[in-house]
């Protein structure tokens, strides 16, 4: 499912360099890749997400060498593929979380499918704040409904970046499980990315970074 090799990268306005360990997950197992704050680790995701392009490097995502492509590629092949997880995750304000949902379906060029998404809220234990105004969410709805978002499109790789900055020991514990829970339900790749150390006991696949 994904496979790096020799990646590397250079930000344009910032002299630093990159250097990332090889990186290796199977389709439908997870990774949890770690770090101190600074390390790169967010660059390294946002390379995997085809949101930056290596300045060197080889990067294989469910078979496809996401260095060969086009912005324009990479673009779809990220609505098609990948979903993010975002510690904190951002929605339309004017919009329920119903209408969030269905927006971004839409944006990857999928029919709207509301009964997925009621499903998917439902297996979260949020569905009843479907009809909800984001401002209305509390942090943990917020998390789930963020998660709901990035599984709506039936990605095969499933990004989160620092789910746990913040939370306690039972709130983190909950977050990891879910995560793994989600993904394993519907033979999704997850990676995580953290500098989260509590993390190490529930992903026994992992990388650290320097």
């Amino acid at each position: 499912m994904l496979t790096t090799s020799h990646l590397q990268y250079r930000y344009p306005d910032n002299e630093r360099s990159f250097v990332f360990p090889d990186a290796h997950c199977e389709a439908g197992a997870s990774l949890l890749v770690h770090g101190p704050s600074g390390c790169g680790k967010t660059t390294w995701m946002h390379l995997i997400a085809g949101l930056l392009r290596p300045e060197k490097g080889e990067l294989f995502v469910a078979g496809t060498a996401l260095h060969t492509l086009s912005p324009k590629e990479l673009d779809a092949f990220r609505a098609s593929t990948v979903g993010l997880v975002l510690q904190k995750p951002h929605f339309l304000a004017a919009l329920t979380v119903q209408e969030n949902l269905s927006l971004f379906q839409q944006l990857a060029g999928l029919r709207i499918d509301k009964s997925h998404i009621a499903e998917l809220l439902e297996a979260l234990d949020v569905v009843d704040q479907l009809h909800a105004k984001p401002s209305r969410l509390s942090q943990g709805q917020a998390q789930r409904i963020g998660l709901a978002r990035a599984l709506v499109n039936h990605p095969q790789l499933l990004l989160a970046d620092e789910p746990t900055s913040g939370l306690d020991d039972t709130r983190t514990a909950l977050v990891a499980k879910m995560l793994l829970e989600q993904s394993s339900k519907r033979g999704t790749t997850l990676v995580l990315v953290s500098h989260d150390a509590r993390l190490k006991s529930f992903f026994p696949n992992e990388i650290a970074f320097s």
